[in-house]
């Protein structure tokens, strides 16, 4: 397992860069957005606009086709070789271009003739750039799907990379081309829909050559078109996960609802701790879940399910490691956190403080939110896709009823600590299954060890430099323009992580070390 875990830190560290350039990358772009295009009518109907195709996205490019697709490449290779698994991709791709072209179709019809119905500028606005848009939805989900592909042969910095294509050209759109018709709304818009679908189409090309660079070529035959049963159990293996997804999208949209119905400031605490939350979440979960699902596949292919539960423990432990400092961090300085990223214009002191409120809760949830994703993988590995749905729809049940019982005395604060609570219980439940299932002793004990050992060093490491921060708050040297949290909130941030590991190193942590050499790139 040694090799396979320096392989397995390396994927997911690559991984995780691209993904951490994304999100930065992201949110500059969120921020050239507000500056261009405002909060009125432009802004919102370009937000709407991208959301329909930005929607499929997540439905075929991600989601549910890609957590059925990598398990099922990943067999096929084992079983059949590559050659079958290049001609099961082949078949996915070319139904899928049909089936994304007919979406693609519908919506820009529909969006056409209902235009002349609208009434409100947004509205309209929103209908005439839909037929613009929508084709960078054709192109977005075939990389999901071939990006899916190469994760399944190991294969995960460079095709995460190409994401940062959409974000630097809509940010080159916002600065040089869209001063050019300022005052031109549907210019503006038809600028940025135009950029959506060259940087959309130029990642398509690149990804296409990066599925011949390493071995997985389409191959366009009649043998290929007859092998019906690939599409057939991709369906199949879909399905619950299209089900699990459009339950989750329903307990939001209850939370949100619930949290309207507190108060006008419910809402946006949540929503903004929301965003804080998932940040690490996007960058380790998300990241080392990807890299650890097509290991488990083959193992799972291979009927050795003593290394698939290796590597899903090898990954649980690396995950939680990195998730406990960044949770203790979160809840203990969350107060100077949200003032330095949300104190200012209308944001004021009552809306910091429900925020606070609510991200005391909301942050505990982390390491639970992250190691679903591990933990789920277990299952998909061995293409059982049923499970984790039903455990999740009872999950989100249970969630709605302690959003009942926890609104009124914590209010927001409740309905997120009912959010945690829903996803330890899918944890512990999924947990408990697949012991049973396999019908082997899962290895916990290295698990609390190395749980108990961050946890400790986080909650003194956050103790100590939580005291000592009101006194860098009252250095003399800070230079105004820095405020008064920028400087002494990266000074803790840095120390904490840098003490965190280097702590841990020395206490003898496995995941320290691995990490540390990684870093230092004796890896190799």
């Amino acid at each position: 397992m040694a090799v396979a875990a320096k392989s397995i830190l390396k994927s997911s560290g690559g991984l995780m860069i691209a993904t951490l350039l994304s999100r930065v990358l992201g949110f500059l772009r969120v921020i050239y957005e507000a500056y261009v295009l405002g909060g009125g009518a432009l802004a919102g109907a370009w937000q709407m606009a991208f959301l329909i195709p930005n929607w499929f996205r997540r439905l075929f490019g991600e989601g549910a086709l890609s957590a059925a697709m990598v398990p099922m490449v990943s067999h096929e290779l084992v079983k059949d070789g590559k050659h079958a698994a290049r001609q099961s991709i082949t078949l996915i791709i070319a139904a899928m271009s049909l089936l994304l072209s007919g979406i693609c179709v519908i919506c820009t019809l529909a969006a056409m003739l209902t235009v002349r119905f609208a009434v409100r500028e947004d509205v309209v606005l929103m209908l005439r750039i839909i037929p613009l848009v929508m084709p960078y939805m054709i192109f977005i989900c075939l990389v999901g799907i071939m990006s899916s592909a190469l994760n399944s042969i190991r294969v995960f910095f460079w095709p995460a990379m190409g994401a940062l294509l959409l974000n630097l050209f809509e940010i080159a759109a916002l600065v040089w081309l869209c001063p050019k018709y300022a005052g031109k709304s549907y210019e503006t818009l038809a600028v940025l829909s135009e950029t959506v679908l060259i940087a959309g189409i130029l990642q398509f090309i690149l990804t296409l050559l990066m599925m011949y660079w390493y071995g997985l070529g389409m191959i366009f035959s009649r043998q290929t078109f007859r092998r019906l049963k690939v599409l057939r159990e991709l369906w199949f293996l879909m399905v619950p996960g299209l089900i699990g997804a459009a339950g989750v999208q329903i307990s939001t949209l209850v939370d949100r609802g619930m949290a309207w119905s507190l108060g006008e400031y419910a809402l946006p605490a949540l929503n903004n701790c929301d965003r804080l939350v998932f940040l690490p979440i996007s960058v380790f979960a998300l990241s080392l879940g990807g890299v650890v699902l097509p290991r488990m596949s083959k193992s799972a292919a291979r009927q050795n399910f003593a290394d698939m539960i290796e590597t899903m423990f090898f990954g649980l432990r690396n995950l939680l490691f990195m998730c406990l400092p960044v949770t203790v961090f979160l809840v203990m300085f969350r107060l100077p956190l949200l003032r330095f990223v949300f104190m200012r214009g209308n944001f004021d002191a009552v809306a910091l403080r429900e925020t606070a409120w609510t991200m005391l809760f909301y942050a505990i949830g982390i390491p639970f939110f992250s190691s679903i994703k591990i933990v789920v993988a277990g299952f998909q590995a061995q293409k059982d896709m049923k499970t984790p749905m039903k455990i999740s729809l009872i999950c989100i049940a249970c969630n709605i009823v302690l959003n009942l019982i926890l609104m009124w005395p914590l209010r927001q604060g409740g309905i997120a600590l009912a959010t945690v609570i829903s996803a330890l219980m899918n944890n512990v439940l999924l947990l408990v299954i697949l012991h049973r299932t396999l019908g082997r002793s899962l290895p916990f004990r290295s698990l609390w060890v190395s749980l108990a050992q961050s946890l400790m060093v986080s909650l003194a490491l956050g103790g100590g430099l939580f005291a000592a921060y009101p006194f860098m708050q009252d250095a003399a040297f800070l230079p105004r323009w820095a405020g008064h949290d920028m400087i002494p909130l990266s000074v803790c941030g840095i120390s904490f992580m840098g003490l965190y590991f280097v702590i841990l190193r020395m206490m003898g942590s496995h995941e320290a070390k691995g990490v540390i050499d990684l870093v230092l790139r004796r890896g190799n």
